[in-house]
């Protein structure tokens, strides 16, 4: 397993297109890190914090870093909690990227929402469709009786 774990790592550092990566990342979340290696452990939990933070040496995108983000949470949770809090502090130290990211997270969400309320609206329109559809149809639409 730690030899598939490094070859794996070693395939994230040079996949360059980001839907590959994105990929790698979620199928790197079945992999438990408690029957790795130390060395191995480390190597991985390194890489996934490198694509998790912006900036050098990978320059990921915002998707990479939220998959990269889930992937760590979810294979190394002992950290999390600490990982959040520098996070945050390191946050409050750049206000404007705190408020540009704030501005991303407001318009995702307002957006999730009123996709979330059009759905509502088209599953309530379809339910009420089918009910007067019901109601309207007789029972034997085709009535064979010869008299």
């Amino acid at each position: 397993l730690n030899m598939f774990v490094n070859e794996v790592i070693r395939q994230l550092k040079a996949i360059s297109s980001e839907q590959a990566l994105i990929e790698y990342l979620k199928a790197i979340r079945v992999i438990n890190p408690t029957l790795l290696g130390r060395k191995t452990k480390l190597r991985l939990s390194s890489l996934l914090l490198d694509y998790s933070t912006p900036g050098t040496p990978y320059y990921p995108t915002r998707r990479v870093r939220e998959e990269a983000k889930k992937t760590l949470d979810l294979s190394f949770p002992e950290g999390r909690l600490s990982r959040s809090t520098i996070n945050l502090m390191f946050r409050l130290l750049h206000p404007y990227q705190t408020t540009v990211s704030f501005y991303y997270w407001l318009k995702v969400t307002i957006i999730n929402f009123f996709w979330f309320l059009f759905s509502l609206l088209v599953l309530l329109r379809v339910s009420i469709l089918s009910k007067v559809k019901g109601k309207l149809l007789p029972t034997s639409v085709h009535n064979n009786t010869t008299e």
